[in-house]
């Protein structure tokens, strides 16, 4: 790509099959592609803010994993009250907060959590919860801002990373 090694770095966080680094021989000898794959295949999820959050976690707190998986809980809390926000705008009381308990509580939680590299999961999906919000702001007659606020929302859904596309399609 002709990257400066640190924006290279970012780049290649979410990279999975790189022909460059001789991925393609190795993984077909492993079994895990199969035998007919091109040589020259390259798997690169799109994830510029996810890999950003993940470049300055490693800038901010080292090579260390609790403050990574402290940030990560961070995101976790904060989708949690979002999602909060958006159940109670549709929802009576008790079941929002019934709602609200199952979702905290779900156990798909855990693996964005405690995998540093999944936080990507919830990145998209506040920022996806968010979107919903302002756009359902915006339905409601909130005026143009709401509606500008909600496409700028889903773009940062988008850049979390593909799981984004999961929360376009609650728009």
């Amino acid at each position: 790509l002709g990257l400066n090694p640190v924006r290279r770095a970012i780049w290649d966080l979410y990279a999975f099959v790189d022909a460059p680094r001789g991925d393609v021989p190795a993984l077909r000898e492993a079994g895990t592609m199969p035998w007919w794959t091109h040589p020259d295949l390259e798997l690169t999820a799109f994830r510029p803010l996810s890999s950003l959050l993940l470049a300055l976690d490693h800038h901010v707190l080292g090579l260390g994993a609790l403050g990574k998986h402290l940030h990560s809980v961070v995101w976790w809390i904060a989708l949690v009250l979002t999602q909060a926000a958006l159940v109670r705008r549709r929802m009576p009381v008790a079941v929002a907060v019934v709602a609200v308990v199952l979702f905290a509580l779900d156990p798909a939680h855990a693996s964005p959590i405690a995998w540093i590299a999944n936080r990507t999961a919830l990145v998209s999906a506040l920022f996806g919860t968010l979107a919903l919000l302002a756009q359902a702001r915006w339905r409601e007659g909130g005026g143009r801002r709401w509606g500008l606020g909600a496409v700028a929302l889903w773009a940062l859904a988008l850049a979390g990373g593909e799981y984004g596309f999961c929360m376009v399609a609650y728009g």
